[in-house]
């Protein structure tokens, strides 16, 4: 994606010696990597008129 991790956690101190935590850790780094995936496909289905329209849709109508 070429920018910053999306999601803010993860691995703190990898364990080099653990093969336990370097199983784990794979499967959280996996489980991470598709879940931006996902998320940021998603938003790219939203266009900016669709969420003005919800928006205006949710606003309460001004009393005059």
């Amino acid at each position: 994606m070429g920018g910053p991790p999306l999601f803010a956690i993860g691995i703190e101190r990898p364990e080099p010696g653990c093969q336990i935590a370097a199983v784990v850790n794979e499967a959280v780094s996996d489980a991470l990597q598709e879940a931006e995936r996902l998320l940021v496909e998603r938003l790219a289905s939203i266009s900016l008129a669709v969420l003005v329209q919800t928006l205006e849709e949710r606003r309460d109508p001004v009393s005059v």
